[in-house]
């Protein structure tokens, strides 16, 4: 009859714990880093642009309610909507609150993504890391938050 000792369950036990503490610490580690690096990419430039302004200056910077409309051929279900939170924050239309408004935005989808590969996978962090980096991969997902005209940053969500 072949049993195993009490001992080797144990240790098998300890290594396996430690194994996922150090997965864990590790993917938050990283992941603080992707945030870090992902909200100073963003914030870095944070200016207004030819053509960023033309659609906000007319609504959210002079205080006025920014709506959802469809323009050259996009479905735009929020629109800039989005913005109409910073009418509640003094800000004088200073560029880098709308900024700031998309780095919120991304560590939000960020943070719904890993709560959802977190979810429905077994390997959770290293799904959940896979799937952050195959987000931040696309450049789509950068240029919709690195200038305030595409108002798509709110479908993410």
């Amino acid at each position: 009859m072949n049993s195993i000792p009490w001992n080797d369950v144990l240790m098998k036990n300890i290594l396996t714990k430690a194994r996922m503490f150090f997965q864990k610490r590790t993917f938050y580690v990283i992941l603080l880093i992707l945030l870090g690096c992902a909200a100073t990419i963003i914030m870095w430039n944070a200016a207004w642009l030819p053509g960023d302004d033309v659609q906000l200056i007319r609504t959210t910077v002079i205080g006025k309610w920014a709506n959802a409309y469809q323009t050259n051929g996009r479905l735009w279900p929020l629109g800039l909507s989005d913005y109409n939170l910073l009418l509640f924050i003094p800000n004088n239309g200073a560029a880098k609150a709308y900024f700031l408004l998309h780095v919120v935005e991304l560590i939000t989808a960020t943070l719904i993504l890993y709560a959802f590969l977190n979810k429905i996978t077994e390997n959770r962090y290293v799904v959940s890391l896979a799937g952050i980096l195959v987000l931040y991969s696309s450049r789509g997902f950068w240029l919709i938050h690195l200038e305030t005209c595409y108002a798509e940053r709110s479908l993410i969500l």
